[in-house]
């Protein structure tokens, strides 16, 4: 179960060094590093979005999250273009119903394991070795965003990992860690990791009716890992505990949350790290091949792609 969520200056500090953390897990296996991008894809809820590495895994025709009684987490910040940070074990930072999730994750283990390559370069991209690939993704939760939020996404074209900052609009099914953070998005079945910090970004895409910068949201590891996350029931009004790995078999209504959720550092780290697959990189724009499939919405992300020896850094 969940304990009392309290705001000290101890959880403020694990919070801040486990987004810092996230962002750049998985340079053991690797040697993973950033590429920044002052733009945010718009990635409507059920779009594929650039880049999928799968098919679909949603079950249900995601759609927005635009009205529901429970209140939403406000978070901090939200100002001058900066989205509102919001710890992951915030009740009510992500929507469900009770025994139905909006994603299948071991349709998208499948999918994924069906092609090793693909499955090698997701598992680069999500910081967790190859060979346990299958248990990560067992591990994750289902839930659907209820605020627009903001991620760092990977993608997949020609072989090659792409990196670019998004924004997921809310109603979008994902899958997420022990501590509440996104990492897979469950219609393209890319891999997900935290923003890091700064703003927003400037939208590429076509804004969807509600999208405002300093509503996004952005979420920060809770300060240790969950048993089960509480949600909100948008369609009933109610309370739901999903346990931390359930496919919402075993879900469980609850009471309204009556604790302050804990709080997320009101000064996230500046930098915007982005595990990638090992170096050195350089950033260059996506391939418009005739045989590859576009991107949609004609919008381009940034592709990393291998040096030759002796270059970058």
């Amino acid at each position: 179960m969940r304990t009392a969520l309290g705001t000290t200056p101890a959880v403020l500090a694990s919070a801040a060094l486990a987004l810092l953390a996230l962002g750049v897990a998985g340079c053991g296996t690797g040697g993973l590093r950033a590429v920044a991008s002052a733009d945010a894809v718009l990635e409507r809820a059920g779009a594929r979005g650039p880049d999928p590495f799968t098919a679909s895994a949603t079950r249900t025709a995601p759609t927005p999250l635009t009205r529901t009684e429970q209140p939403l987490p406000e978070g901090e910040g939200g100002k001058d273009g900066r989205p509102r940070l919001v710890a992951g074990d915030t009740p009510g930072l992500y929507a469900g119903l009770p025994a139905r999730t909006g994603c299948d994750a071991r349709a998208q283990s499948r999918l994924l394991t069906a092609d090793r390559p693909r499955a090698t370069a997701f598992a680069r991209a999500a910081g967790t070795p190859a060979a346990g690939l299958d248990r990560w993704l067992d591990d994750l939760t289902p839930v659907v965003l209820r605020a627009d939020t903001v991620v760092t996404a990977h993608g997949y074209a020609k072989g090659d990992v792409t990196t670019y900052r998004a924004v997921l609009q809310s109603g979008t099914a994902v899958l997420v860690d022990a501590r509440g953070v996104p990492r897979v998005r469950c219609a393209c079945g890319n891999p997900l990791g935290p923003a890091g910090g700064g703003s927003v970004g400037a939208p590429r895409g076509e804004r969807w009716k509600g999208y405002e910068a300093d509503e996004v949201r952005a979420v920060a590891p809770a300060a240790r890992p969950l048993s089960a996350l509480t949600l909100a029931d948008p369609v009933h009004g109610h309370w739901l505990e999903r346990p931390v790995g359930d496919d919402g078999g075993h879900d469980r209504a609850v009471r309204e949350p009556s604790a302050s959720p804990s709080a997320p550092p009101s000064e996230p780290p500046d930098e915007e790290p982005s595990p990638e697959s090992s170096g050195p990189w350089e950033t260059v724009p996506p391939s418009t091949d005739p045989g590859e499939t576009p991107t949609e919405g004609g919008q381009e992300t940034a592709r990393s792609v291998r040096l030759a020896p002796g270059a970058g850094g």
